[in-house]
This record gives structure tokens, C-alpha cells and sequence, in this order.
């Protein structure tokens, strides 16, 4: 997936204190329904240009709320510290110069609770004006993966390592450009040079596709001077001094990092050399990341991740929900999706559903595993939706509202060497044509929910057990994919892991080897599971229907069935949560 700022098309930008202030661009190729990242990319886009309570739209807006003053000396300040930096020269157009606009985005800066603590302005050019090859050669730049971001903790949680937060001071803003880039003057700029008509940006800023290319080149340079190595996994995951007393785990996620060692000091002095290489801010033991809420409790060593400051703005961004009668599950469980209903086909209520949409699709990968089936299953109907779709889409945005401090918990005193992993499938789910199934897995280390997915199998199978050993086989890949970070970890793991199935043909045709006449089309991918038993890293053992708590991610359940399985995968209120007994429920059944 390419990654790059993501500017708006006119100067009326609403910018809340969300992970994705600058949303990445999303190829057409990465649009398909089952890209949960893409979609939720996408809808928080879309969301973004909604009218939403909070800040204004743009600087013109900003000068006529009661707050003028404020904003005004944000962006005095903006301005500054652009100039400072050398960040543009002004000067007269240049013959045969292209001149891209600028757009001024209002930011209001929020603590964990989602109160106001400040306000910024943010010049940034509008990059999508530009030409690929003509005015830049490269925009791709990466982001580290929440499952990665969630492994990093839970392990940092179970070792009583300490969790910081930093902060790159300005970061696109850091590199050089490396072809000239030439921008209108931002709405009420006031030029020092009286003859000056425009600004040569000279620096990455905000907004132009090659910025986020530009500073992951310069910090990725930084962090390896300082002596470490980015993972095999991730390039946007760094450490050093890997099994030993002083090593250190850094995970860049644009200008966020957050920290990891096993004391206070060796990240102190960390982060002091690598404020050497450029400016950054030190923030402290994390409590707040990428829109995340973190309680840590050192006594049972376990990190609490919620979202609440986050959903009520998105509560309050699409007010249209039952307020009234409180929803115990996110989709109703004898619902029929497939229901017949009139086409949406007014584009306001159009690109409502898909802002929805894309605001529960991040939810559900960050902080909310329960709603994960929902918000994928939503998010295929995005280019027609019906009027049966936005009911439920209101259904999960109240189920929300009546859990609104819900999260999950990361770590334990328990033992995290040995990975286990949950897959199930519903066959033929899909009524829509296509009749494919939806792969559900659920990837646990130790006590910790680190890795989960709902997502529709590609291929159409031709019975249940064709579909589990599908569903088996696609979180077999991801179960390797986590042995293979833990060893980058230099962590102990425990092999084989445990796959736990539900369907007695999917287990057999994954362990005996035998493939029966009426399975024996299955594609070779597929075939995967099996061989990757064969190699002893995997084994795979029969779990009982009510015991796969992999369910929650394929069908929409009874508020009985959900409230089990949530529990058991420590999905919840913190003061429910903290009275589980540890180990979880989930461990072996």
C-alpha cells in the first residue's frame, strides 16, 4: 500500500485530533472491500470533510469565531516557524513554473480525555496537483503496522519494560526537497518581500506526495547512526542491543515514536542523541498514541487500549443513531444483511455512510476487535449502500455509544512462549452473488489479543470444510508471520503453535495429509496449513463450536454468545476487565 499526505481539494478541511489528521492516499488498486486499512483510510477522508463540532474549517472560518485571537497567534506561529526553518523563499513566479495551491488546516490539540489543551495552524500545499515524474520521483512511505505496534507493548508490558513517547518536532519539515516546488501564498500570508508573488518550498512540507518518502529516508539514516536496525517485518519498527540488559525497541509511525528499554535512563539518553539528529519532544511514559488511550498498571502488568476520546467525536460527527435503547452487540444477531432495500442515491447521504464506515473500520483495527465483523461487512456495500445498510451502520454507531470506554487489554504475568492462534469461517455467507465465505482468526500471545481479522475468503469453496481449512490456512500465514517476529524479538517461543479448528474435516485434511476427491481442487495456496504442519513450527487441534472464540469475526451473534467471547479475549470495561482471572479463559480450552 503506498502511503503519502493526503491534502484536501479546496481550502475547507476540518482537522480533528485524530491518528490520520493527513489521511495516506490510497491506490484504486487498494480499494477493494476486504482492505480494512484502505477503507478505513478512505472513510476518515471522507469524514474529515464533514461538518464536525470543534475546530473551524479553515483560516477565513477561524477569524470569525469567538477563539480569533487564538488561532491568529497560532498561525503567526506557524508562519514563524516556517520562516525559521527555511522552509520556502519568496519570489517572483518563475517563467514556465507550475504553482500549486496551499490549503490552512485548523488543528485543536486534545488530551486523553478529549479536552482542548491547544490550538495550531498548519500551512500545507496541496500535492495533488502535482504530476508523478514530472514534479516528483518517489512517495512512498510506510507506517509501522498496529499488530506490530500491539506485539511491541504487550511484550513491553510482560517484562515491566518502560513505554515513552516522543514526538519529531515538525517532521516533513526536516528534509530537503529534491526537485523545486513552487506555492501560492496560504490565506492571510503576508509577504516580506513586497515584490514577491509566490513561495518556493524548499523543505518537505505538509501535504506534497514526496514528504513522507523524504522524512522516513532522514529518520530511518538517524536511528541507524544511533546503531539500529529496522526488523525484517516492518522497516518502520528499529532496535538494537537485542537480548540484552541495555537494548532498546523503537516503532516510527510518521512523526509518533514510541519507546521501549528496560529503564528510564537508556531511553533518556536515546532520545537526547537522536534529538542531535533533529528536534524532537519528549513526552513521557505513553498515555496517548495515535489516538489511543494507554492505562498501564505495573502491578498486574497489563496495558488497557481504548478509543473513547475518539468515538464520541464520532458519535457526534453522525448524531443520527438510537440514543435511547441500548444495543448489546454491534450487528443484531437475526438480522438478514441481504435484506432487500431501496438504493442510497442522494451523494451527501452517500458519502455519510462511507465516513461512517471508514470511522468504524479504524476503530475496529485499533482498538475495538468486537465490531470487527461489522465494520468489515459494512464496508463492502461502500459504492451502493441501501437504506438497510445505514440502519445497521447507526445500529454499531449505538452500540458504540453505550460502550463508549470500552477497549482491551495487553499483557500479564502469564506466560507468553507459546503463540495460539483461533480460526473459523461461515460458509457461503455471502448472499450478495458471490457466495464466498468469511475467514475469522484471532492470534494470541500469551494472555494478549495481538492480532485479529475478519475478512472474506477470496476464493469460493464448495462445502464447510473446504472454507475452515481456508480460514485455517490464511491465519497459519499470519501465525508464521508472528514466529517470525518474536525471533526478531530474540524472545523464547515454544513451537509448534496451536491452531485451534472447529470443523473435523478441516483438521484432518491439515494433519493426515489427505486430500479427498471432492477437495482435492482446492488451490495450491491454500495448501499452505498442511505443509506448514508437515514442518512441526505448527500443530493443529479440534476445539469445540461454543469454545471458538474465533466466531466473533465471522457472523453476528446473540448478545450471550458475543458477551462470551469478548470477555474472553479481555475485550471490555477496565473494571470488568481487571476482576478476569489471568491466565485468560482463552488459553488451551
Amino acid at each position: 500500500m503506498h502511503f503519502q499526505p493526503r491534502p484536501v481539494t479546496h481550502d475547507d478541511h476540518n482537522c480533528g485530533d485524530h491518528p490520520l489528521d493527513f489521511v495516506p492516499e490510497v491506490k484504486p488498486s487498494d480499494t477493494n472491500p476486504d482492505n480494512h486499512f484502505a477503507l478505513a483510510s478512505i472513510g476518515l477522508y471522507i469524514a474529515s470533510q464533514l461538518p464536525t463540532p470543534g475546530a473551524p474549517r479553515n483560516y477565513k472560518q477561524a477569524m470569525r469565531t469567538p477563539e480569533a485571537p487564538l488561532w491568529q497567534e497560532a498561525y503567526d506561529k506557524e508562519i514563524s516557524q516556517l520562516r525559521e526553518r527555511g522552509t520556502w523563499r519568496e519570489c517572483v513566479t518563475p517563467p514556465g513554473a507550475r504553482l500549486i495551491p496551499s490549503v490552512t488546516v485548523c488543528k485543536e490539540k486534545k488530551d486523553k480525555d478529549g479536552n482542548v489543551i491547544g490550538r495550531k495552524m498548519r500551512i500545507c500545499a496541496m500535492g495533488s496537483r502535482q504530476v508523478q515524474g514530472r514534479d516528483y520521483t518517489d512517495s512512498y512511505a510506510s507506517v509501522c503496522d498496529a499488530s506490530v505496534l500491539r506485539g511491541m507493548m504487550a511484550f513491553a508490558a510482560h517484562h515491566d519494560m518502560e513505554l515513552e513517547h516522543a514526538d519529531a518536532v515538525a517532521a516533513f519539515l526536516n528534509p530537503d526537497l529534491d526537485q523545486p516546488v513552487y506555492m501560492r501564498f496560504p490565506a492571510g500570508y503576508k509577504p516580506l518581500d513586497p515584490n514577491a508573488d509566490c513561495l518556493q518550498v524548499v523543505k518537505g512540507l505538509y501535504g506534497l506526495p514526496q514528504s513522507g518518502n523524504l522524512w522516513q529516508e532522514m529518520a530511518t539514516k538517524a536511528l541507524v547512526s544511533l546503531q539500529f536496525s529496522p526488523i525484517p517485518q516492518s522497516d518502520c519498527l528499529f532496535q538494537r542491543d537485542v537480548g540484552t540488559p541495555t537494548q532498546l525497541r523503537v516503532a516510527l509511525y510518521v512523526d509518533d515514536m514510541l519507546g521501549a528499554g528496560k529503564t528510564h535512563a537508556l531511553l533518556d539518553q536515546f532520545w537526547d542523541k537522536l534529538n542531535e539528529k533533529f528536534a524532537i519532544v519528549k513526552l513521557g511514559p505513553v498515555d496517548h498514541l495515535l489516538g489511543m488511550t494507554i492505562q498501564r498498571n505495573r502491578l498486574t502488568r497489563t496495558l488497557f487500549i481504548t478509543q473513547a476520546p475518539y468515538v464520541k467525536e464520532v458519535l457526534a460527527r453522525f448524531p443520527h443513531f438510537d440514543k435511547t435503547v441500548g444495543k448489546h452487540t454491534p450487528m443484531p444477531p437475526s438480522v438478514d444483511p441481504h435484506k432487500p432495500s431501496a438504493v442510497i442515491t442522494d451523494p451527501t447521504r452517500q458519502t455519510e455512510y462511507k465516513a461512517i464506515v471508514g470511522s468504524l473500520q479504524w476503530v475496529a483495527v485499533i482498538s475495538r476487535p468486537d465490531i470487527a465483523y461489522t465494520a468489515a461487512w459494512l464496508g463492502r456495500y461502500g459504492s451502493k449502500p441501501t437504506e438497510h445498510h445505514m440502519t445497521l451502520a447507526l445500529h454499531c454507531l449505538s452500540f458504540l455509544h453505550h460502550t463508549v470506554n470500552w477497549g482491551y487489554l495487553l499483557g500479564g504475568t502469564g506466560s507468553i512462549s507459546h503463540l495460539r492462534a483461533f480460526s473459523d469461517s461461515s460458509y457461503a455467507c455471502d448472499k450478495s452473488g458471490s457466495r464466498q465465505s468469511t475467514t475469522g482468526s484471532v492470534i494470541m500471545l500469551g494472555d494478549s489479543l495481538v492480532d485479529w481479522k475478519s475478512k472474506r475468503q477470496r476464493c469460493v469453496t464448495k462445502s464447510t470444510g473446504e472454507a475452515e481449512y481456508v480460514a485455517g490456512s490464511e491465519t497459519a500465514a499470519d501465525v508464521s508471520y508472528w514466529q517470525q517476529l518474536l525471533i526478531s524479538f530474540a524472545h523464547p517461543t515454544s513451537l509448534p503453535s496451536t491452531l485451534y479448528i472447529d470443523n473435523n474435516s478441516a483438521v484432518c485434511m491439515a494433519t493426515n495429509g489427505k486430500i479427498s476427491r471432492a477437495a482435492r481442487h482446492i488451490d495450491v495456496a491454500y495448501h499452505f496449513l498442511k505443509q506448514f504442519v508437515r514442518s512441526g513450527k505448527l500443530k493443529v487441534q479440534q476445539i469445540s463450536t461454543k469454545d471458538q472464540i474465533a466466531d466473533l469475526f465471522t457472523k453476528p451473534l446473540s448478545p450471550q454468545l458475543h458477551d462470551m467471547h469478548r470477555k474472553r479475549l479481555r475485550i471490555g470495561p477496565i473494571d470488568e476487565l481487571e476482576k478476569l482471572s489471568s491466565p485468560s479463559s482463552a488459553s488451551s480450552p
